[in-house]
């Protein structure tokens, strides 16, 4: 699947040493008529032992000023409802709530007779 990803224009952004990265940005460039060029962050995790230290923090920013400085449009990421103090990040980082995001597997949808 990562290949695929890859393929697609995916790209990783991580802060940590030589041995661990302490947190991890995944994201791309998405056009939408509604927002244009968007950098969409498909990921942002932290390791365990390296949370509440700030870096996804430094992830964050670093991705705002690469998508000011390469012209896009929008910053755009989902985050799931449980996810509070993810939330208060994003906030924090100048974010706003957009939108509700709706979605289920498709094999759900089979199994519930939706198709």
């Amino acid at each position: 699947m990562i290949t695929d990803m890859f393929n697609d224009g995916y790209q990783v952004a991580f802060v940590g040493d030589d041995q661990l990265a302490y947190a991890v940005a995944g994201f791309r460039t998405i056009t939408f008529l509604y927002s244009g060029k968007t950098l969409y962050i498909d990921d942002l995790v932290t390791h365990k032992d390296h949370k509440r230290k700030g870096y996804a923090g430094m992830l964050l920013s670093w991705m705002k000023k690469y998508a000011f400085e390469n012209h896009y449009d929008h910053f755009s990421l989902d985050s799931g409802f449980h996810r509070k103090d993810a939330h208060r990040l994003y906030l924090n980082h100048g974010l706003e709530l957009e939108a509700f995001h709706f979605g289920i597997k498709m094999k759900t949808l089979q199994e519930r007779n939706k198709i």
